[in-house]
């Protein structure tokens, strides 16, 4: 198991944890915060980035991404190996 795919769930779990409302779009806080909290434990901006784009186009609502599975979260990174 890829380093990467633990550190994408815990950064959904992090960044997901102030969401407001669940018809909200992702804020420009939660996308601060998804790429700081991927960039403390995978230090790759372009992974990051890709990433963040990725879950926005699997979940347009942040709050929706709070019940990602794991399985799911692996899924999402593979696509910015």
């Amino acid at each position: 198991m890829s380093k990467r795919f633990f550190i994408g769930t815990l950064t959904i779990a992090g960044a997901m944890s102030f969401s407001m409302c669940s018809d909200d779009p992702w804020t420009e806080t939660e996308k601060d915060e998804f790429i700081t909290d991927c960039m403390k434990d995978a230090d790759d901006r372009s992974y990051c980035n890709c990433y963040l784009q990725e879950m926005m186009d699997s979940y347009p609502q942040a709050e929706d991404a709070k019940a990602l599975s794991f399985e799911q979260a692996v899924e999402i990174s593979e696509k910015c190996e």
